[in-house]
C-alpha cells in the first residue's frame, strides 16, 4: 500500500510532465531574432557578427538580423563637472 507521501510525489510528476509538455509546444521565438552590434558597419565586429548570425540561423532555423547601431553609442550618464557651472559674461 502506498503512503500519502508516495502518492503525492507520483502526482506532482506527473502534473509536473504536463507542464513540460505544454511549454514545449510554443515556438519560441516567433519573431526574428535582432543582433544589435554597437560598431560602425563593415568593421570587423560587424562582418563577425554576421557571420554568426547566418551559422545560427542554418542551425536553430531562426532568422537573425544584424543591426548596426553606432549612433547608440552615447553615454548613458552626463558627465559630471568640478568646480561651479560657468556663466555668460559679457
Amino acid at each position: 500500500m502506498k503512503t500519502f507521501k508516495t502518492v503525492t510525489r507520483d502526482c506532482c510528476a506527473v502534473g509536473l510532465m504536463g507542464i513540460c509538455a505544454v511549454a514545449s509546444a510554443q515556438n519560441y521565438p516567433a519573431k526574428p531574432v535582432r543582433v544589435i552590434v554597437p560598431f560602425p558597419p563593415a568593421g570587423a565586429a560587424d562582418i563577425v557578427a554576421r557571420h554568426a548570425a547566418n551559422g545560427l540561423s542554418e542551425g536553430l532555423s531562426v532568422q537573425f538580423v544584424v543591426e548596426t547601431a553606432a549612433v547608440l553609442r552615447v553615454r548613458s550618464v552626463p558627465r559630471r563637472r568640478h568646480g561651479p557651472r560657468p556663466t555668460a559674461t559679457r
